[in-house]
């Protein structure tokens, strides 16, 4: 630094002080007349009466210096957060890597301590002569019960009776069908339970033939008379057509099971809004195996006393253009936001009624239909004018628009 200032010229200004106080002055004489060391260099003394040097380029200097190096630590304070953060992660995720890894290897080692409990009751690994031949005996007998399979044929909705003679009645069928069978043609024929026992219609009937051929000839003859009858086979003492009072007593009896209601609640949408009760669908949906206990028991409740609740029947309505003016309220159709529990409830109704009503549902019926739809409505009705005009038949129209 000595140097330095020898080399400025004057330049670099140093504010020089009066010493006046006799304590700092060496007492010994002969310090004076000592030579200095080889490290020790001499600058030019200031006197006192010299102009005191400006010192504001030198502050300057000694503010930027300092500017500077607080820059540079707060980078180095930012780069060194950042590494233990980096670092904090890292043991977070080492943490987390290790315990699963413990859970896995203790789950492993359960699995590989029943695997060998098992083999060890099972006998896996030395299969001995007569368990061979036990699996290749169910094999056979998989394979005999697939092949008898082959000759059944199932009929739904066969009129029941009581002390009926159900080869009687395949013989009636087939002579109506126009095909010949005899009591020989059949090995066995009997009727299968519901899995419901509240379920109105008749219960299945499996009739089993000696040959697939007669069973194959009998289905080609059925299908050409597809629109055979109860009556035309004469069977048709049973009329399934249910009246009000009868239908009445029938909705009284039904009872619905935790399963129906927990597949209700498996297909629910979950991107369908909430209705006026605020219970949205993805909450049902994702709390199913809980709630469906207490709303099977809600719902059975509202059966058997004949009640839907009042704020199942209320909606929140949303208006939606549909063309023309925005002003004008006849150009927007409501949609209601219903509530879910009350659509869970109406299919829950709907899945035990329909196979009841379905087969007094007239066949131009396409709206509010499974399978049908105004497209199906359109294609029935530009058929029948194909072939009215191809025959040169008038056919009228009129159309309706009820409000």
């Amino acid at each position: 630094m000595n140097s330095t200032f020898n080399q400025m010229d004057g330049k670099v200004d140093d504010i020089a002080a009066e010493v006046s106080d006799a304590s700092l002055i060496p007492k010994d004489p002969s310090v004076f007349n000592q030579s200095p060391p080889e490290h020790v260099t001499f600058r030019k003394r200031l006197n006192c009466n010299s102009q005191i040097i400006n010192t504001t380029d030198f502050l300057k200097f000694q503010d930027k210096i300092l500017s500077i190096m607080e820059n540079w630590f707060s980078r180095q304070d930012e780069k060194m957060s950042l590494y233990i953060k980096q670092l904090s992660e890292i043991r977070d995720s080492i943490e987390f890597i290790s315990s699963k890894y413990e859970d896995l290897h203790k789950t492993s080692e359960a699995l590989e301590k029943r695997i060998s409990d098992l083999e060890s009751k099972t006998n896996l690994r030395g299969e001995n002569e007569n368990e061979i031949k036990i699996s290749v005996l169910e094999s056979k007998i998989k394979n005999m019960e697939q092949q008898s399979r082959i000759c059944n044929v199932e009929i739904n909705n066969l009129p029941e009776k009581r002390n009926e003679n159900l080869i009687t009645i395949i013989e009636s069928i087939a002579t109506a069908v126009k095909h010949t069978i005899v009591s020989n043609d059949i090995v066995a024929i009997h009727r299968v339970p519901h899995a419901n026992t509240g379920n109105p219609l008749p219960k299945n009937s499996i009739v089993k033939f000696t040959t697939c051929i007669i069973r194959d000839s009998f289905l080609t003859a059925y299908r050409k008379n597809k629109g055979l009858t109860t009556d035309q086979s004469g069977i048709g003492w049973i009329k399934h057509e249910p009246n009000n009072s009868s239908l009445n007593g029938f909705i009284s009896t039904i009872n619905f099971t935790v399963d129906m209601v927990k597949k209700e609640l498996e297909n629910l949408d979950v991107c369908k809004g909430s209705g006026p009760d605020g219970i949205p669908p993805f909450f049902l949906k994702y709390t199913e195996d809980t709630i469906c206990v207490p709303l099977t028991i809600l719902y059975n409740k509202c059966i058997q006393d004949g009640v839907f609740p009042a704020i199942w029947k209320t909606a929140n309505i949303t208006p939606i253009h549909k063309e023309g003016s925005k002003n004008d309220v006849e150009n927007y159709r409501p949609i209601s936001l219903l509530s879910v529990l009350s659509k869970v409830f109406e299919r829950l109704v709907h899945n035990v009624i329909y196979p009841v009503l379905h087969n007094i549902i007239i066949p131009e019926q396409h709206g509010f239909v499974i399978k049908r739809s105004t497209v199906s409505n359109l294609l029935v009705y530009t058929t029948y004018l194909f072939e009215h005009r191809d025959k040169g038949i008038q056919v009228d129209s009129v159309y309706t628009d009820f409000r």
